[in-house]
């Protein structure tokens, strides 16, 4: 079948409208919370009021590319919902093209095994970002396209190369889906189809050269090095590669940290356990080896996921960065619904326990994104009243025709509302709570923009008056939810979490 064939084969899938529409919907349901709340996320405060944002200083000029795109000129102002709308769409076409590309079929049920690709609570993080969200969700499809060519290795090599440069300049931590998807498919060539280990080499080989070859392009011609105080571009010495320079040590801490403590966290636990059973019983090869490369595929793929994150000397652990685990979990869920003509009680146990897992896991990540949304909003609304009474307090103690600065410390807390939600959920909460006044780096980098958007005459984050203001201070201003300290020309605010 050659290459438009592929396509139009997909496209052309019974119900194909009807199970894009359900997974959209699942979607929609899910986010429901998080879109009603009208969340500004992070860098969302001091995007939508520059229209000229851009993201080609991190290499993603796919990114702005799309976003001016979507804004039908070249700026970018704030279109959410639709933005989110648009990000959905993507994943849920990457879920049917993961399900098509394993089972060679869609339904309704493989939409829900598939959720895990965007709703996994590390994706929350990706999906609350008004602008970001589009092009991240993009990059997540790009991994997961070529794949529909998997059995024409020169459209699938061709393809491969130009998804992963495209995933590269618009979010590059999506590349551990394309990674874990590759040595899956490797895998099953030679236990599902009987493929010589040669040809399934061969197989794994093209990926390998793709993956290679998009990076070696993106690296030498397309990136634009950075080296933040987060993040950089720099990979560690080939010597000290194999020990990941404690990267993915790191890594399988914090995934450990931030999922123990929901239920998605052991429902993924079963999904793998039914995936190794599954990958065993239907395979043509010995059980016993079947039953160990399951075993180590699980295991490796958890490592892999990571992507090439894991070579890189400072790189980023926020919750966005995990893009890669979630695709991992949805791959275990789509394939331990690969139906095999099999109507032994086994199959059928197989089949029925899949399901009801898979339908599990999907309603625990529609609650946990529901809670979210609802946590965050909360949060939002409480960082409001904080802004408007630090604007209050500020006007009280500064001259009307002084343009101080300030500096910040302390933090807020969490609201009220909030407060259960990270008291439940803990330290994938507590990452994924934006940190606008709150105990975080990105209070400090974004806290001028909350006085932007009340148009407060405030700011200068950094100004020389702080940074070299003298030891002693004098107070101003003290009450139940600040302290307002002048120390020469510089102001200095110490914000406080009430207890009531």
């Amino acid at each position: 079948m050659g290459f438009f064939a592929l396509i139009r084969d997909f496209f052309s899938q019974p119900r194909f409208k009807q199970i894009f529409i359900f997974g959209v919907l699942v979607y929609c349901i899910a986010l429901f919370a998080l879109v009603r709340g009208d969340v500004y996320y992070i860098d969302d405060w001091g995007h939508s009021t520059n229209p000229k944002t851009a993201w080609d200083h991190f290499s993603r000029f796919v990114g702005t590319a799309l976003m001016h795109f979507v804004n039908l000129k070249p700026i970018v102002v704030d279109l959410s919902p639709l933005t989110q709308l648009i990000a959905i769409l993507f994943l849920v076409l990457g879920g049917m093209i993961l399900n098509f590309a394993i089972r060679k079929k869609l339904d309704y049920i493989g939409v829900l095994a598939a959720i895990p690709l965007g709703l996994s609570p590390h994706f929350l993080e990706n999906l609350s970002y008004k602008l970001d969200s589009t092009f991240m969700s993009f990059s997540v499809l790009c991994c997961v396209v070529p794949f529909l060519f998997r059995e024409r290795l020169v459209a699938f090599f061709i393809s491969s190369v130009v998804c992963l440069i495209l995933m590269y300049c618009s979010y590059q931590a999506s590349n551990g889906i394309y990674i874990v998807l590759s040595l899956y498919f490797a895998l099953s060539l030679y236990f599902f189809d009987k493929k010589s280990v040669r040809e399934t080499l061969g197989f794994l080989l093209v990926c390998v050269g793709a993956f290679a070859l998009a990076s070696l392009i993106y690296k030498k011609w397309i990136v634009t090095p950075i080296d933040w105080g987060y993040a950089s571009d720099s990979m560690i010495p080939l010597s000290n590669l194999l020990n990941g320079g404690g990267n993915l040590k790191k890594y399988l801490n914090l995934l450990h940290s931030d999922l123990s403590n929901t239920p998605y966290f052991y429902s993924a636990l079963c999904v793998a356990l039914l995936f190794v059973l599954h990958f065993t019983y239907n395979s043509a090869r010995s059980k016993i080896l079947t039953f160990v490369i399951a075993l180590v595929f699980v295991m490796l793929g958890v490592c892999l996921s990571y992507g090439a994150y894991l070579t890189l000397q400072k790189p980023l652990f926020a919750p966005r960065a995990f893009i890669g685990i979630g695709g991992f979990v949805a791959l275990l869920c789509v394939a331990s619904i690969n139906d095999r003509v099999d109507s032994s009680l086994v199959a059928r146990l197989l089949r029925i326990s899949s399901k009801i897992l898979i339908g599990f896991t999907a309603y625990a990540l529609i609650v946990f994104a529901t809670a979210y949304g609802n946590a965050i909003a909360k949060q939002q609304e409480y960082t409001y009243f904080r802004t408007d009474y630090l604007v209050r307090d500020l006007e009280s103690v500064i001259p009307k025709d002084q343009k101080a600065a300030l500096e910040l410390q302390g933090s807020i807390g969490y609201a009220k509302a909030t407060k259960p939600f990270v008291d439940n959920y803990q330290n994938i909460a507590r990452r994924l709570i934006p940190g606008m006044m709150l105990h975080s780096p990105y209070w400090f980098h974004t806290y001028p923009s909350l006085l932007t958007h009340r148009k407060a005459p405030y700011g200068n984050f950094a100004a020389p008056e702080c940074k070299n203001k003298p030891s002693e201070s004098t107070l101003l201003l003290s009450n139940h939810y600040q302290d307002i300290h002048k120390a020469g020309s510089c102001y200095i605010v110490t914000l406080k979490d009430p207890k009531p």
